[in-house]
């Protein structure tokens, strides 16, 4: 499932409607890194043979980095990525 590939099923079961929720600047209060979550789970959900990841972990802790690039590892074998990123540790497996 594509929230638990960006670890954002949690934080999504803890709305009061869940994955009913509708996101937008205005509806919902999420911190940075919920919202990277929410954009990264609709990358994996979108399956294109192209992904381009700009900045995609910039606002998560370097455990739930590790965790979401683990992730998305097995998913991406098939797949054109581009990653753009600052963190050495965030491409180093690219």
């Amino acid at each position: 499932m594509a929230t638990k590939i960006a670890r954002a099923d949690e934080f999504i079961g803890n709305l009061e409607i869940g994955l009913d929720s509708i996101y937008s600047k205005d509806t919902l209060d999420l911190s940075g890194g919920q919202i990277q979550r929410i954009e990264l789970a609709r990358a994996v959900l979108k399956d294109a043979p192209i992904l381009i990841l700009d900045e995609a972990t910039s606002f998560f802790d370097a455990i739930n980095e590790y965790k979401i690039l683990e992730a998305l590892k097995d998913m991406t074998k098939s797949k054109s990525v581009i990653m753009i990123a600052h963190k050495l540790r965030t491409v180093i497996n690219a």
